[in-house]
């Protein structure tokens, strides 16, 4: 995508940078350290879907030039 849209290496890498922060943030917030499991798994639901998804529409809105409120959108769109 950053090629398509002929993103500069800075904003490439900082829309990564964001995009594995919500990853690994909304990973983190889903364990439960003291069963030492995932609270996503025990609800029947994939971390992985759940979380990625939510990274990469923060990391393709940043690379479209989206604002906060834009990313919010996006994220909205990705949780629904």
């Amino acid at each position: 995508m950053a090629r398509v849209e002929s993103c500069r290496y800075s904003a490439t890498a900082h829309a990564i940078a964001c995009g594995l922060e919500v990853c690994v943030r909304l990973g983190m917030a889903g364990y439960d350290e003291t069963t030492g499991t995932s609270i996503y798994f025990d609800h029947g639901q994939h971390a992985t879907s759940i979380c990625g998804a939510m990274g990469a529409a923060t990391a393709a809105s940043l690379l479209y030039g989206a604002d906060a409120l834009g990313v919010t959108h996006a994220l909205g769109v990705a949780a629904s």
